[in-house]
């Protein structure tokens, strides 16, 4: 879908170039503001219906290199358990409440049921706090691709803004 909607967004654009040439035309004609300065804009209109019939090329080029890094980083992090494995591993809950503490807290450290249950309760806390965190990661994961392919949609109309001085600020 996102070949389809880059086509259909790059054929207006196009469709805008033919628009700002009429316009530079009448203002050549009636002498008006644009008209002073034909040859800026007739350069500035090729030189920007280049980058819009290549912007889903350059999008996808600035992102796979981005990518690359990224895998970069990623395998030098890399473990059998993913993501979440490193930073479970780093974390690791199980090793301080493990399941024979019970009694090896009551008996050999001499202390009471109360402060092992306030404890356990702060690691509960700890990790539905973590799980909560590698969720938003993962959120934030799912939406950065959903706003790249929107962004590559659209990116050839962000080049087509740069035609005429009045649209550039869009």
């Amino acid at each position: 879908f996102i070949a389809k909607g880059w086509e259909t967004m790059r054929d207006i654009a196009n469709m805008a170039f033919i628009f700002a040439m009429l316009y530079i035309a009448l203002a050549t004609i009636l002498q008006l503001g644009a008209g002073k300065n034909t040859r800026a804009l007739l350069v500035n209109i090729i030189l920007i219906a280049l980058f819009v019939n290549f912007s889903l090329f350059l999008a996808q080029v600035v992102i796979d290199g981005a990518n690359l890094l990224a895998i970069e980083f990623y395998n030098a992090l890399k473990t059998s358990n993913g993501l979440a494995g490193i930073i479970m591993t780093g974390f690791n809950p199980q090793s301080l409440f493990g399941i024979d503490s019970f009694e090896t807290w009551v008996s050999a450290y001499n202390q009471s049921y109360a402060v092992l249950i306030l404890l356990y309760l702060f690691g509960g806390i700890l990790n539905l706090v973590s799980a909560y965190v590698i969720f938003w990661a993962a959120f934030l994961f799912i939406g950065r691709i959903v706003i790249l392919w929107i962004l590559m949609i659209v990116s050839s109309v962000a080049f087509a803004a740069y035609i005429l001085p009045d649209t550039q600020k869009w």
